[in-house]
């Protein structure tokens, strides 16, 4: 006897994959139509329909074709605003499904065996949409520092995600994403455990990773990421991005505070070079993809509209100054 998500999983293929009408569906499994209704919305719950629309409107394409070529990069994708008032959650949600899509085809590529990982409620979407492949030869493997500042686990880790989702290797880096003084930072990298994993991450060919901001309410504050005095030093240092744990200003340079030399990650010079693909999925986030951009370290980006339209804004505004 077929189980309730088998029988979803057989409706959404007669409806998507078939062309059935509902009706049909519903005619073919031996139900009434209000069934048939259930079992395809139940599929949709469960993950196991996925649309993809091949394409994008003109006016994102425009806006991917300014930044593309202003900044260099191998690619970028910049999803439609689906809403009058674009909400934050489903901001995520578009980008974190755009990054998938992009990320997937790289995977399959077969060039990639070590995948190095950020982390934040942009890669969180980025795994949650990221659909099942067959990768078990992959190693997917911290680029920061994957606890608290307390050493808790951190909710926005996703290498359990990717894992599950390939079958492939996971290794997280078991220390705090910034350390609370230089001392301490020297003693848990003088950890075997943790060098090893470093040294893998600093083979990883293609890393996928977040663009935080510095806005008040930000994930690296609101997770526990820094201390108050961590987080003052940061807001008083011109800090506008932080880049896996490098804290850069609006020119892309790292900026002169304690902070940066406390942080568990690979280095701008460490990213340098490989493929980078970074997702900006929120709002407010002009300003700090302008200085992660301005790095010269991410090849791809993955972004919503409306801060796609904020940082053309920018260049703009630059460009009518000079």
């Amino acid at each position: 006897m077929e189980s309730p998500l088998d029988q979803a999983c057989r409706a959404a293929w007669l409806y998507y994959i078939g062309g059935y009408k509902q009706g049909q569906v519903a005619e073919r499994l031996g139900v009434s139509s209000a069934k048939a209704h259930r079992l395809i919305a139940q599929a949709h719950e469960a993950g196991l329909v996925q649309v993809h629309v091949q394409g994008r409107p003109a006016h994102c394409m425009e806006l991917e074709e300014r930044i593309l070529k202003h900044f260099g990069l191998k690619g970028c994708v910049v999803t439609p605003t689906l809403h009058e008032e674009d909400d934050p959650r489903q901001n995520f949600h578009e980008v974190g499904m755009a990054s998938a899509l992009w990320v997937t085809e790289l995977l399959r590529s077969g060039e990639h065996s070590i995948v190095g990982v950020g982390k934040g409620r942009s890669l969180k979407a980025f795994a949650k949409h990221l659909p099942d492949l067959p990768l078990p030869d992959t190693r997917f493997v911290s680029i920061s520092g994957s606890l608290t500042r307390t050493f808790a686990a951190n909710r926005e880790d996703v290498i359990l995600t990717l894992m599950q989702k390939t079958g492939g290797e996971g290794y997280i880096n078991p220390v705090p994403y910034i350390a609370s003084s230089r001392e301490q930072r020297d003693l848990l990298l003088a950890q075997e455990s943790v060098s090893g994993v470093m040294a893998l991450a600093r083979q990883a060919s293609l890393c996928v990773l977040g663009i935080g901001s510095l806005n008040r309410d930000t994930y690296i504050q609101t997770v526990g990421l820094v201390s108050p005095e961590q987080w003052d030093d940061l807001r008083r240092s011109g800090a506008i991005s932080d880049l896996v744990g490098n804290f850069v200003d609006a020119l892309g340079r790292k900026v002169d505070c304690a902070v940066n030399q406390h942080a568990l990650s690979l280095s701008l010079e460490d990213l340098s070079g490989r493929r980078v693909v970074a997702v900006a999925g929120g709002h407010d986030k002009a300003l700090a993809c302008l200085g992660a951009l301005r790095t010269g370290v991410i090849t791809d980006l993955i972004v919503g509209e409306t801060v796609a339209r904020a940082l053309v804004k920018l260049l703009d505004g630059e460009e009518h100054e000079r």
